[in-house]
Parts: structure tokens; sequence; C-alpha cells
């Protein structure tokens, strides 16, 4: 799980290069930016921070990047122009904190599940799909693979790309993750609503058809994934269930 007390490598261990930086004085430099990001702590300290591009040559400055730095870039790309979704995202990490802990998993759970929806931000969208858009950008910003992958499959995303005519560009540009992680994700982001609240997966997939309407493409992919969606979700609750406690 990620380091509450000193700075370990985490998931993103080959970099988000550049992507955390302060404001810069002279020649930019990448840096981490002290805050209390945790997945059980609602508030960053970014203040003295801001998103730009950093001078940086991989091989020759050390970009430490981890679970903190997931939470610290998705407050950046959501909070303020999205704070419902931020508030989703945040419970979402908190409960793949949870899960990763109840179940042995690695820290690419929690920090997948911070970055899941970045790809809601308003300047990632290129498709108008988030989970492609998403992985588009953590790709191209050096984020490790795999989780990567988990944006881009997350909560049956590839029945969604079909609906959308984006299948072969997904399965073409990202390799699914790790099957255990990607269900575990799921059930994650299929137990929170859009504030953050605990819901069921049935009443999740409920609300979800009734925000989009009968019409539009989320609601074609939900009714098409919901037995997938249901088995996993009870797949990985039952697993949770049998943890001692």
């Amino acid at each position: 799980m990620e380091s509450r007390g000193g700075r370990s490598p985490g998931p993103l261990r080959d970099g988000l290069a550049g992507q955390l930086s302060r404001p810069s004085s002279g020649s930019a430099r990448p840096c981490r930016p002290h805050t209390s990001a945790m997945a059980d702590t609602p508030r960053l300290v970014l203040s003295r921070f801001t998103l730009q591009p950093c001078s940086l040559t991989r091989g020759t400055v050390e970009v430490v990047v981890d679970v903190e730095d997931a939470a610290a870039l998705a407050e950046v790309k959501l909070a303020q122009v999205l704070p419902q979704r931020w508030r989703h995202v945040r419970s979402v990490a908190r409960r793949a904190r949870w899960v990763a802990k109840t179940l042995g998993l690695p820290d690419d759970l929690v920090a997948a599940a911070w970055l899941h929806d970045i790809g809601y931000s308003p300047d990632l969208v290129e498709t108008g799909f988030h989970p492609l858009d998403g992985a588009r950008y953590l790709r191209r910003s050096g984020v490790d693979g795999q989780v990567v992958s988990l944006v881009a499959y997350h909560s049956c995303a590839q029945i969604e790309a079909g609906v959308r005519g984006l299948g072969g560009e997904l399965a073409a540009e990202f390799s699914p993750a790790d099957p255990q992680l990607t269900d575990a994700l799921l059930y994650c982001d299929m137990t929170t609503g859009p504030d953050g609240d605990y819901v069921r997966p049935a009443d999740r997939l409920v609300e979800i058809r009734g925000r989009y309407g009968p019409d539009d493409e989320v609601t074609r992919f939900v009714e098409l994934a919901a037995p997938e969606i249901l088995a996993t979700a009870g797949r990985v609750e039952t697993m949770l269930a049998a943890q001692p406690r």
C-alpha cells in the first residue's frame, strides 16, 4: 500500500515525467508535491504547485512517482472542473485501498482507482470515451503500463468501446490488465455512487441508466454489460467476505 511515513516508489515508478512541478523560477525541474494525499484523506495540499511541462531526460533525473502522485494528478485534473466526479474518484480510491489491503493486491489498483476517470477532464477529451482518452494521456505521460491498462479497460470499458465504434482502437492500443485487478477496480467503481456514497452494483446501474436516459450510448452499454458487471462485483464481494476479520 502507499507509504505513510517515508516516500517509496509506487506503481507509477517509470515516471509521470514533469506532470507535477513547482512553478518555474528559471529552468523547469521535476518535483514531487508535498501533500497529504492518501486514499482516506479527502484534501490535498496543492496550492503551491501547478501542472506544467517539465524539462526531463529519463535516466538522468530521478523522478519518484507513486500512489500519492496519482492522487495529486487526479485532483489537479478533476477537483475544480468536475467536483462531483472528484468526489466519486476519492471514494473509489478509498475503497480500492481497503480492497487491496484485504486481498493482498498491489498498489497498481489504488493508483488506477485515483486515475480511472481522469479522461473526463475537459482538456483531455479526444474521442469522448473517457477510458480511452484517459489511458492515452497517461501513456503519453509515462505512467506504468499496468495502471494505464486498468484505466483503459475499467468497468467493462471494452463493451462500451464496441457500442461507440471504438473497440478496434482500444484493443489495438492497449492490452488488458491483470484480471484480478480489473475485477477489483470494477467492484470499487460499481459500488460507489456519483457523490461518493456506497451503493449496491444493481442500484448503480439503475442510477446510470436514469442519468443518461434510454437513448444514450452509455445506457446501451449498461444494458449489454450488466450481467458481467453484476457477476464480477459478486465474485469480488465473495472474496472479500471470505477473508478473516
